[in-house]
């Protein structure tokens, strides 16, 4: 029965080891040592994820609509597609992410998630196609 109140006082010492930083259980040299080592060899950072520069639309002017995306300054060809009932005039559907937003500079109330045109999604994934292939 001697052994209960060794294991449990050992398990304390060992808690309170665990509350303190690792000064306090290593030494203060100890601890700035391993900072320097870790600074010095540089930690491994994954690189931060950014947004797509490359953004997806279907906009309509008048009777007709057209699909394209621009990256940048540098704009696609648009493309005539079907205009979708909900989209009026002088109205866009952006793909952000993997939803598409409406966005209007008449009504900024209108300006909702709604669901993604086909054309729209098949124009990114046709180009994330074509720019996979030629990272290869």
């Amino acid at each position: 029965m001697r052994a209960r109140p060794a294991f449990l006082a050992s398990v304390a010492a060992l808690a309170a080891a665990c509350g303190r930083g690792e000064a306090d259980v290593r030494g203060p040299d100890a601890s700035s040592t391993a900072t320097e080592a870790t600074t010095a060899a540089g930690p491994e950072v994954a690189p931060a994820r950014r947004r797509p520069t490359r953004r997806y639309w279907m906009a309509r002017s008048g009777d007709r609509c057209e699909v394209g995306f621009t990256d940048g300054a540098r704009s696609s060809t648009p493309i005539e597609a079907p205009c979708p009932s909900q989209l009026a005039s002088g109205e866009r559907i952006r793909l952000a992410g993997k939803a598409c937003v409406r966005e209007s500079a008449a009504d900024p109330a209108r300006e909702v998630p709604v669901l993604c045109p086909d054309h729209v999604l098949m124009l990114e994934r046709s180009e994330r196609a074509h720019a996979d292939a030629g990272a290869r």
